[in-house]
């Protein structure tokens, strides 16, 4: 078992369906055997890029899906931290057409009129979540 896990920039990637033939990861079972493995009072820090690329709920920025995979009864000092997305006084990051490519792949739970106040005025930001198992 482990003290720390880290998932640096590829939680977005985990149940992404562009980019080729495979099977899609579950969330709920990654975080699952996230917790198998962490050993109680462990902690895990994970971080990606919002409005940028991997799963739909990353591209949309809702924490509050990306959240709900880490129940309170599991998990404690649940924290999801936002970068850089006020991004002033640097010029905002928008997320390049190269990365725009795979949105309609990726989005899918969301209706057109959810997407397009998303990521009409859309600047790419970090998200990072930290938490630890509980005892």
């Amino acid at each position: 078992t482990f003290h720390k896990v880290f998932a640096v920039q590829s939680i977005e990637h985990w149940a992404q369906r562009a980019g080729g033939v495979r099977e899609l990861s579950d969330y709920s079972d990654c975080i699952a055997e996230i917790y198998r493995v962490l050993k109680p009072g462990g902690t895990i820090y994970f971080d990606a890029p919002i409005h940028f690329h991997g799963n739909e709920m990353f591209i949309m920025g809702d924490l509050e899906k990306v959240r709900s995979y880490f129940p309170m009864e599991q998990w404690k000092n649940v924290q999801i931290e936002k970068w850089r997305e006020q991004c002033a006084p640097l010029e905002p990051y928008l997320p390049p057409p190269s990365a725009s490519k795979d949105w309609s792949t990726e989005i899918v739970n969301y209706s057109a009129q959810q997407t397009d106040d998303s990521l009409s005025n859309a600047t790419v930001w970090m998200m990072a979540i930290t938490a630890e198992k509980r005892l």
